[in-house]
């Protein structure tokens, strides 16, 4: 891997990793969304899985139950 593809990369995993835990501002929005252009092939939802599980992993307990109506929509959307 070249030095200039790593520094892309290293930049835009840690972009994403700052709008899954701080949020963006418009400048980094702009940037995140040049560097996703330029590598489309970015898992852009990988940190803010990475942080929904550390944040489930350090309440220390099991979460709650997806309300029922909530839990039949997300099966009907999940259905091709």
């Amino acid at each position: 891997m070249s030095d200039r593809w790593k520094s892309r990369e290293e930049r835009i995993l840690e972009l994403l990793a700052d709008e899954a835990v701080f949020g963006l501002s418009a400048d980094e929005r702009d940037k995140l969304g040049v560097l996703t252009i330029a590598m489309p092939d970015i898992d852009r939802d990988c940190m803010q899985r990475t942080a929904a599980t550390v944040h489930l992993a350090s309440i220390g307990r099991e979460p709650e139950p997806l309300p029922e109506s909530l839990q039949q929509r997300i099966v009907a959307r999940a259905k091709p």
